[in-house]
């Protein structure tokens, strides 16, 4: 979820394309899935978007098909959880296809994407060992912020023929107090456009951020999730008991 999320215009779009007319809690599941396939076919970053399926049942949308790329996949999870409206939940079952490329190949992508970033440069404790078994990478070593884990691991799911990342970096630096991060969390929320406070109750546990209560749509959700992940110190953000309001209701 590093990427931007942009809200798009689509409820002016015409019935017979998309069905983004009226009030957006009436939606069908034939209207949010036709408009899931355009948003999708519209964004020039998917190399095949004809090649993912779309499904969506009461509201929760399920995506399927295969892709070239692991990028490619988390892509079609950001468009479609930060762009579009009437949606419940959404499951990413989207098939990464293995790779022909060489594990050693991959392993010398990974290694060189990972000294491209700047802030893995930070400290003498950023340790990071690659292994690749058939397009599957694994992570293993130290750093010593939470912060490096997470670019370490979007840096190697951005490389080509990656098909999936293992995450087994340990952060070694001296961690945040809770109570710290909680005072940084309290001030996000204070000032999010798409969150109410009095509608958020916040717990932070070990560096992770547990939210409940309810969000308006899913894209709010993720954005909650992607921003107080930034938050130093913050080791995880665990938005599993934050409900969507706003979304389809049958007709």
């Amino acid at each position: 979820m590093s990427r931007t999320f942009l809200i798009v215009a689509l409820l002016s779009a015409t019935v017979s394309l998309v069905g983004f007319r009226g009030d957006v809690t009436q939606l069908s599941d034939q209207q949010i899935e036709a408009a899931i396939l355009q948003r999708l076919a519209m964004d020039g970053r998917l190399v095949d978007a004809k090649s993912i399926t779309v499904k969506v049942e009461q509201g929760a949308v399920t995506l399927g098909g295969t892709v070239m790329n692991l990028d490619d996949k988390l892509l079609a999870e950001e468009i479609v959880s930060g762009t579009m409206v009437g949606i419940r939940s959404l499951k990413n079952e989207i098939t990464v296809v293995r790779p022909s490329t060489k594990d050693d190949d991959i392993r010398k992508a990974v290694e060189a994407a990972l000294r491209s970033v700047p802030a893995l440069h930070e400290s003498k404790l950023n340790k990071i060992a690659v292994l690749v078994h058939e397009g599957d990478v694994v992570l293993k070593g130290t750093v010593e912020k939470p912060l490096h884990s997470r670019v370490a691991q979007r840096a190697a799911e951005a490389v080509r023929g990656v098909v999936s990342v293992a995450n087994l970096l340990k952060v070694v630096g001296k961690p945040r107090p809770d109570h710290a991060i909680e005072k940084d969390v309290v001030a996000y929320l204070q000032w999010a456009p798409y969150a109410d406070l009095d509608r958020i109750e916040y717990k932070v546990e070990d560096g992770v951020v547990k939210l409940k209560g309810t969000v308006q749509h899913l894209a709010d959700k993720y954005a909650l999730a992607n921003d107080i992940e930034k938050i130093q110190g913050v080791t995880g953000v665990d938005v599993s008991q934050v409900v969507v309001t706003k979304v389809q209701q049958k007709g």
